[in-house]
């Protein structure tokens, strides 16, 4: 349920002190009911969080290369300068306001909606209108040598640079938390530091290398190694220093007992908005949320290495065969840096005080995530002849890290559950397939010469994969805010394998709140995935200027049910159960193109 955007409910539907700012009206503030629609999480009423939203870029780029050729080598020069980058966004969360509804006040179990009923507000978040204009600049070159060392071998070797400014904002609105001092830097004419609080990494030198060796005329033998960085990893908006004081207000209060943090019928209170005191002394920062950068970021780091053979078997047969291994050091991970101690000298919780007293929620980001992946690819390949061509290629991988996807809801949540201790969080990754198959096919039909029956095509693609993992949670286990409250895992998973239980439960136990469960991350892998694509169609010729296509697509032709991964609370109702698909139920085109 949401208003258009532009357009206010009647004043009678109005939440006194609701937000009209012309920039973000547009509908009901966001209604978050615990047990319903989702629960806390995702499921809510009214608007998305981070909506309405824009992003403006406007860049300049320089960019050449240089060819040179010497003997039996090919020399390649470039260098690629993109100044000034501009980017202009508004990224920011809970603009209409968003509320959450507990079941703290009215003294019954699971009421969240009769707190909704009457309107006590045990959570609210709420933001001002803020624009940031974010600028960088980028410097990058390579070199590179193709050298056929002989009729059999050739050689690449390379290296590459890549540097990239740190996130600077135009008129040096940035903070930073500095953990040393436990206060807030604030970003000034001056050094790029100064100006972008964090160091510059001027480290990014790259080399690569490759090889091809011919074996026979039938084989050939490849192998490579390279260092790749990304310059740019952006985390939406829990990284950006410029979303913080003085520039963006971004407050969230929370109340679980006594009385509501307010009564809906009253409205939002008028200082949610109020500029606080800067100085954590005086104690106004608890609500406000701040996000903080490590002050050492170096950049994003894969090193990916590759070896393998393929081998040419007449008849247009091509058999390939391919070992990958890749290893990402350098990752961004958040955390908050807030959360409680321990409550005594190597509890095994997160009870204690908390090291930051004066501040609320400290976003953190670190650049000190890992991950590895290793990959075997083998496929067969026959090229177009007599009619049709054919493909099918196997992977068998594994890929693991301590680092997930910060935007998208997968197999774990972002934060891990203890912030000073990753080593539960390292295990698969929550895109991580252990088996994928495909097959795919270009056939002309032969269903005669007539004018009807000639020139038709048929191909299609068959995609199967292994199930992706999961780790199960425990939402009533309160470890910090943000953070994810795990159980203890006594004994290996077993799957029953329906959707009203995937997964046994019985090797769960919820653990008090505020306990660190023993539970590694994703040890439980959810339903697998297949599908099958095709297309018919025809080309139809007049004269040799016109042409048409008539074509025919059906996408999971035999309409495979693909279920999604199941609920993953371990106290709540529908733990183990499936209510969700991984893929679209049968899908049928037909298109008819004229050209001319």
């Amino acid at each position: 349920m949401q208003q258009a955007y532009g357009l206010t409910p009647p004043p009678a539907a109005q939440i006194p002190g609701m937000i009209t700012d012309p920039a973000v009206a547009g509908g009901f503030p966001g209604i978050s009911i615990t047990g319903y629609f989702g629960g806390s999480g995702l499921g809510r009423l009214g608007s998305p969080d981070f909506l309405p939203k824009f992003q403006h870029t406007d860049q300049f780029e320089y960019i050449d290369t240089l060819s040179y050729l010497h003997g039996n080598h090919a020399f390649k020069f470039g260098a690629d300068i993109i100044a000034p980058m501009k980017n202009e966004y508004f990224d920011v969360p809970a603009t209409r306001g968003s509320y959450t509804f507990g079941n703290g006040f009215t003294g019954l179990s699971g009421s969240g909606l009769a707190d909704y009923l009457l309107g006590y507000v045990s959570g609210f978040q709420l933001s001002n209108v803020y624009v940031v204009d974010q600028r960088h600049h980028a410097t990058m070159a390579f070199a590179q040598d193709d050298w056929k060392a002989s009729d059999k071998l050739t050689v690449n070797l390379g290296l590459r640079y890549d540097y990239i400014t740190p996130a600077l904002e135009a008129q040096n609105r940035q903070t930073n938390f500095d953990p040393s001092t436990g206060n807030l830097v604030f970003a000034s004419d001056g050094s790029l530091e100064q100006r972008g609080l964090v160091q510059p990494d001027r480290n990014n030198w790259a080399p690569r290398a490759g090889l091809v060796y011919k074996l026979n005329d039938k084989t050939n033998l490849r192998g490579g190694w390279g260092i790749f960085y990304n310059l740019f990893d952006r985390v939406g908006s829990e990284d950006q220093l410029a979303l913080n004081l003085p520039g963006l207000i971004n407050t969230s209060l929370s109340r679980t007992s006594g009385t509501p943090l307010f009564f809906l019928k009253d409205g939002i209170p008028a200082s949610f908005l109020t500029p606080p005191s800067l100085n954590p002394a005086d104690g106004q920062l608890k609500g406000i949320r701040i996000r903080a950068v490590a002050n050492e970021a170096p950049k994003t780091t894969t090193q990916q290495a590759s070896a393998g053979f393929q081998r040419d078997f007449g008849a247009g047969m091509v058999l390939s065969f391919d070992y990958v291994h890749t290893h990402g050091s350098n990752l961004a991970t958040l955390v908050n840096l807030n959360q409680a101690r321990p409550s005594a000298a190597g509890a095994n919780d997160a009870k204690g005080t908390v090291p930051y007293p004066n501040f609320g929620f400290i976003e953190w980001r670190a650049q000190n995530g890992e991950s590895n992946y290793d990959g075997i690819d083998l496929g067969l390949q026959r090229r177009f002849e007599h009619g049709y061509s054919y493909g099918v290629s196997y992977t068998l991988g594994n890929s693991r890290d301590n680092s997930s996807e910060q935007l998208t809801t997968q197999g774990s949540n972002a934060f891990p559950q203890n912030s000073r201790d990753f080593t539960n969080w390292y295990g698969p990754s929550d895109y991580d397939v252990r088996h994928r198959f495909s097959a795919n096919f270009v056939v002309n039909l032969p269903l005669g010469d007539n004018p009807f029956a000639r020139d038709w095509v048929a191909s299609g693609v068959l995609a199967a994969r292994s199930g992706r993992p999961f780790t199960v949670n425990q939402s009533s286990n309160n470890v910090g805010q943000s953070m994810t409250g795990l159980p203890d895992m006594n004994g290996t998973a077993s799957y029953p394998g329906t959707i009203d239980k995937w997964f046994d439960t019985s090797i769960f136990t919820p653990v008090a709140s505020g306990v660190f469960g023993n539970e590694t991350r994703n040890q439980l892998r959810g339903p697998g995935f297949k599908s099958f694509d095709l297309t018919v169609q025809r080309l139809i010729k007049f004269g040799g200027r016109y042409t048409a296509t008539l074509r025919w697509d059906a996408f999971n032709l035999f309409n495979t049910t693909n279920f999604g991964l199941p609920a993953r609370n371990i106290t709540g109702a529908d733990v183990a159960t499936i209510t969700s698909l991984s893929g679209d139920a049968r899908v049928m085109q037909l298109a008819f193109r004229f050209t001319f």
